[in-house]
């Protein structure tokens, strides 16, 4: 106990909201036992997770989703990012190429002819037991991913169709990542209804416009099953005319997150963080690229970052990996929206395929509660219904996706036209200049031979 002398009233703000709930049996759905989680603890980050992401989909504001990991091999792909896709929540998508190869593993082989109609295909994909012993799985050609296995002739299998495509006409020449994932997923979704088999990730793009980046295109099987293509072109004459546009990529990026922020009708943008790496980076590049690169800091266009950052990452942030970095660290770099992110953003610890499908089942369990109330409306009494309910039209999205990749060509061009006008450039070359004493020891070195690398 203090002594009077000692006693001091407790600043004002210091507490926060109780740490109150309620029992857990009264509560009916998901929904609502996330929204009444005793924000404590890890449940604190949880909670908040969820509830910034509910936030985020009923204002109608688009994702941006960066995933990594073995997302089509585990089949996340169908348990739940498909239906965020066709639910029209996600905008676009970074992630690796070895996402975009394993999804192809499932319709490279014909279902057996007794199959019932309604009935599961049989997946290539198994599961292994992570303890085994990795040299008697490479005797038998199995190949292991943590806990789940395939035999190694899948992957020839997927070789001959990623050979196969890479030397059709359509693929012959220059193109960016989300160009060569539309094309593979309209390859993808035709295999896979040919084989009776549900949607993988690409092909459910492809279906709905989203476009699919791949920050690092030569890391990945895709691009090694083309080597022998390259080879054969040079010592041979082969005709062999792809390309990867790899600043056509992050061009594109900008002109989505331009869209984003001033085009979309809510003007604004989400990113969900699934893991780390290159996918993450890629997608969180944009702002600065727009605003570091093409200086549009001012007036009508004045770019800012994502207002919504939802991350899951298993990266100890003491690591200083980009992959752990929070929210809050992109916030200086103008990657996350300073003003509110203290609001809008949040970091959870551990690994998104444990941690992110209960808040996916929680969302689609209200979304049925609301198409549930639609179902039997007219066409007026329902846009009479989302007018006065914002949370069920931000949850039903009764006017479809982005669509982002069927409307490219038109959103590079009137990002091109801001951008690239004569005002702008005239900015941009004004600061590049803007260093004088640099550039006259940077020519200094050049004259001096800083630059001759010799015959390479």
């Amino acid at each position: 106990m203090r002594s009077k002398t000692q006693r001091r009233d407790t600043k004002a703000g210091m507490l926060g909201a109780p740490v109150s709930t309620r029992p857990i049996n009264e509560l009916q759905t998901m929904h609502e036992a996330f929204m009444n989680l005793p924000r404590a603890c890890g449940a604190t980050a949880q909670s908040t997770a969820y509830q910034i992401l509910y936030r985020a989909i009923v204002e109608e504001v688009p994702f941006v989703l960066a995933i990594s990991g073995i997302a089509s091999l585990s089949n996340q792909t169908r348990f739940w990012i498909n239906s965020m896709v066709r639910a029209g929540y996600i905008a676009a998508i970074s992630t690796t190429d070895a996402l975009v190869y394993h999804d192809g593993h499932d319709a490279l082989r014909p279902q057996p002819r007794n199959r019932k109609p309604g009935q599961k295909s049989d997946r290539p994909v198994r599961s292994v037991d992570p303890a085994g012993d990795d040299g008697l799985y490479r005797d038998n050609r199995v190949i292991r991913v943590y806990d789940v296995g395939f035999k190694e002739e899948i992957l020839e299998e997927q070789d001959r169709v990623t050979r196969w495509m890479f030397q059709q006409p359509e693929f012959q020449h220059q193109m960016t990542t989300t160009e060569r994932n539309y094309r593979i997923g309209k390859l993808y979704d035709a295999l896979e209804q040919a084989r009776g088999i549900e949607s993988g990730l690409v092909a459910t793009c492809y279906q709905h416009g989203v476009p699919i980046f791949i920050g690092a295109p030569g890391d990945g099987s895709n691009s090694l099953g083309m080597l022998p293509l390259r080879i054969n072109s040079e010592l041979h004459g082969e005709e062999f005319g792809f390309e990867y546009d790899t600043l056509g990529d992050v061009l594109e990026a900008c002109a989505y997150h331009f869209w984003g922020l001033f085009t979309n009708p809510v003007k604004e943008l989400g990113i969900l963080i699934m893991g780390g790496g290159v996918p993450k980076n890629f997608a969180l590049q944009p702002e600065p690229s727009l605003l570091q690169n093409f200086m549009l800091d001012s007036g009508k266009y004045t770019v800012r970052g994502y207002k919504y950052d939802l991350q899951i990452t298993s990266a100890p942030v003491s690591d200083g990996s980009l992959s752990s970095c929070p929210p809050a660290e992109a916030v200086s770099w103008g990657k996350v929206d300073r003003d509110t992110y203290q609001e809008t953003t949040v970091s959870v610890y551990g690994d998104y395929t444990q941690l992110f499908w209960p808040m996916a089942y929680s969302l689609f369990e209200r979304r049925r509660q609301f198409e549930n109330e639609v179902a039997p409306m007219s066409e007026a009494e329902r846009t009479k219904y989302f007018e006065a309910n914002p949370e069920a039209r931000g949850l039903l999205r009764p006017q479809g996706g982005p669509n982002l990749f069927l409307k490219r060509k038109q959103l590079i061009a009137d990002f091109y036209k801001v951008a690239g006008s004569k005002k702008n450039v005239a900015r941009i070359q004004e600061w590049y200049e803007d260093s004088p004493e640099l550039f006259k020891t940077l020519g200094k070195l050049r004259r001096a031979g800083a630059l001759d690398a010799g015959d390479i």
